[in-house]
């Protein structure tokens, strides 16, 4: 017998929830301000384009470098571009943009809590929790990342659904095409292959009512395309590209025919799920839930989201940020208070033991292991620390709690921020030699980049000139050919390929060295080389 939905007020007990969530939102979003500047190429890329897309005024299609990005929407840019104009260009104008929308996904979890379970204030006070307790969800939701933003439209667009639905008003579907095409503005039509199926298992989860959500889900789901539309055609006749890479169609094709090893996707799913997929526990109270309508979509809905995933080869990490609200219902609505034993949190203490002997180990034999100099330069104390907090929570394993294991993560993500991200500041920060380009363009030197140039550099140095993507002997000479006092950007694997007298600028950078040189010194230096008949390729570029 379906329960009755009584619709409550919010709760107090649920507002001190939610001044807990903000809290420790800022501890986190303040340690990684503090700890890290903007990350290659994802966050460095998107500020990159922001950059571009403002300092130029043509707002129309995301580009780098001069270069579309297929792969990009312009909604998230938009919103940048936005902010500047308000408070001006800055970095932290950008993080904190980011830093909202994972603040709003909380927040748009715990709504999704109170409408499947109004009269249960437990578990929209612990989804988000589930949410800041999964580690790969703490250190990703600081970044600006695409898939936070697609997140978060995604809790938009599953809300008015869950509203439509449960409050039986067709004039909720509006609000549902709306979101949806937000959505789509923000991520292109794959935002539309994850949020949409489960639209269409709806005979599973409201066998009442499954004929009306598939009317109503579909003129929706068609309203948002002809609104996507309207841009993309728009964007393909200005710019004079097919409207196939307008709407990124051929991006999703490309993705469908590389698709990674499903055992690559298996273990990100491990480490995404973590600390939950070990909590044993929760296996047991799993036994006991009541599958009521709303526990069977959320279940549906998860269970969806990791088919679809992986069918699109969304396999990277951050790719599987939408699976994180959805594990937070499920999570939330099947725990209720009670003793853990040590077994069931011993996976967890083991793991988490684990980390902190490879944090104390790796540094001493980073040499062996071929690793970046500034992985020997990390604290052994933070690893020390780790195991501390493990054996303390093995043997409080009584009073494990959705919070505790929220905690666990937090303080693993502080340890990772303090002791390994900013230990590494000086290997991943591009201001310096972003300034440095900068400063070159401004006297008027053409710059070079050997291979594809990842735009990292845009908004770091504030450029205003395109940066000219080098591979042969040939593109050099034509680079010299056009301006003789043009230089070059090289990523080498050590330090003493390239003399001194060559070298104008170098700093290591991604576990290489990132040197700058005169682009006819370089020259002299290939040509010498093939003569000699070295290898093919040198420093990335090719020689024959």
């Amino acid at each position: 017998m379906q329960r009755k939905i009584v619709f409550l007020r919010q709760e107090l007990t649920t507002r001190r929830y939610a001044f807990i969530w903000i809290s420790i939102w800022l501890i986190l979003i303040f340690s990684t301000w503090f700890s890290r500047p903007l990350t290659p190429f994802q966050e460095t890329l998107f500020s990159g384009i922001v950059w571009e897309l403002y300092q130029s005024g043509d707002w129309l299609y995301p580009q780098i470098n001069g270069v579309y990005q297929h792969a990009s929407y312009p909604l998230n840019y938009w919103l940048g571009i936005i902010i500047w104009k308000i408070f001006g260009v800055s970095e932290f104008s950008l993080r904190a943009l980011a830093s909202f929308f994972s603040l709003g996904t909380l927040f748009l979890t715990a709504w999704a809590a109170y409408q499947l379970w109004p009269d249960r204030r437990d578990v929209r006070a612990n989804a988000p929790f589930v949410l800041i307790g999964s580690l790969m969800w703490t250190i990703f939701a600081t970044a600006n990342l695409d898939y936070l933003y697609f997140t978060f439209y995604l809790m938009l667009t599953m809300n008015f659904l869950i509203r439509a639905w449960r409050f039986k008003r067709d004039a909720w579907w509006l609000a549902y095409a709306i979101s949806l095409t937000l959505g789509l503005y923000s991520a292109g039509l794959i935002f539309l292959l994850v949020a949409v199926p489960i639209i269409y298992l709806a005979p599973y989860w409201s066998p009442d009512r499954w004929k009306r959500i598939y009317l109503w889900g579909s003129l929706s789901i068609v309203v948002a395309l002809l609104l996507f539309s309207l841009w993309a055609i728009t964007a393909s006749s200005a710019l004079g590209f097919s409207l196939i890479d307008a709407t990124g169609l051929s991006y999703i094709v490309k993705a469908l025919n590389n698709t990674a090893p499903f055992y690559v996707y298996f273990l990100n799913l491990v480490i995404i799920l973590f600390p939950w997929l070990f909590w044993l526990r929760i296996y047991r109270l799993y036994r006991e839930v009541e599958w009521d309508a709303s526990f069977r979509f959320v279940v549906f809905w998860f269970l969806c989201l990791i088919v679809v995933l992986g069918i699109l080869s969304l396999t990277s990490l951050d790719a599987l940020l939408p699976l994180y609200p959805a594990l937070g219902l499920v999570i939330a609505r099947i725990y209720r208070n009670g003793l853990s034993t040590k077994k069931d949190i011993a996976l967890i203490v083991v793991i988490m033991i684990g980390a902190g002997l490879l944090l104390i180990l790796i540094p001493q034999y980073y040499q062996s292991l071929n690793l970046p100099q500034w992985v020997g330069n990390v604290s052994p104390f933070w690893g020390i620390g780790l195991i501390l907090f493990s054996i303390t929570l093995l043997f409080n394993a009584a009073n494990t709690r959705i919070m505790t294991l929220a905690l666990m993560s937090v303080a693993l993500t502080l340890a990772l921020n303090f002791g390994v991200v900013r230990v590494a500041l000086d290997f991943y920060d591009l201001k310096p030699v972003g300034e440095r380009v900068s400063w070159y363009q401004g006297k008027g030197f053409t710059v070079g980049n050997v291979s594809t140039y990842r735009g990292h550099l845009q908004f770091e140095g504030r450029l205003t000139d395109p940066i000219l993507e080098v591979f042969t002997m040939e593109d050099v000479a034509k680079l010299i050919a056009d301006d003789p006092h043009a230089r070059l950007i090289l990523y080498v694997e050590k330090r003493d390929l390239l003399g001194d007298d060559i070298i104008e600028y170098w700093q290591p950078f991604r576990g290489r060295y990132l040197m700058i040189a005169r682009a006819d010194n370089v020259y002299k230096m290939l040509r010498g080389l093939r003569e000699q008949g070295e290898n093919r390729e040198v420093f990335g570029i090719t020689l024959y």
